[in-house]
């Protein structure tokens, strides 16, 4: 369990405050890992998009071009 599962967990029996406090966290560090949960940024989707392409491509070349060969696709 990580400190903002635990958070997560206890923030209706705790305040927030005190919880980050007690855990070293900010809030503002909170309530971005609670959104990023649900909400996978734009940069994490583009990335995944590309690997999933990379993947695409080395499996069509039957495992068989590089990094080289691939990018240059």
């Amino acid at each position: 369990m990580t400190r903002f599962q635990f958070i997560g967990e206890h923030r209706q029996s705790l305040s927030l405050h005190f919880l980050c406090k007690l855990l070293v966290v900010s809030r503002s560090e909170y309530y971005k890992w609670r959104l990023g949960r649900d909400h996978p940024s734009v940069r994490l989707q583009t990335q995944q998009q590309r690997n999933f392409a990379i993947k695409q491509a080395f499996i069509q070349s039957k495992g068989r071009d590089g990094a080289r060969r691939i990018q240059a696709e």
